[in-house]
């Protein structure tokens, strides 16, 4: 799994403006070994600056919000 974090950094390096990667890396560190829900939850949010209208990314932050340590159900209800 360290491997993966170190790519998908290296793919935001190389393409700071995909989406699809901020979503991954977000998926990545919201999930073990990492569990980084605070740098998951930056991940999600630059995903939807780039692309407001991404339904993959509303999920999986939903998701994420919902959980600990955010617990915020009003903010996961806006997303789903």
């Amino acid at each position: 799994m360290a491997g993966g974090l170190e790519a998908y950094k290296k793919a935001l390096e190389l393409d700071p403006s995909d989406p699809d990667v901020y979503n991954n890396y977000g998926l990545l560190l919201a999930n073990a070994p990492f569990q980084d829900s605070p740098g998951a939850r930056r991940a999600y949010e630059k995903a939807l600056e780039l692309d407001p209208s991404h339904p993959a990314v509303y999920s999986n932050y939903g998701t994420l919000l919902v959980n600990d340590p955010f617990r915020d159900f009003e903010g996961a209800r806006r997303a789903y």
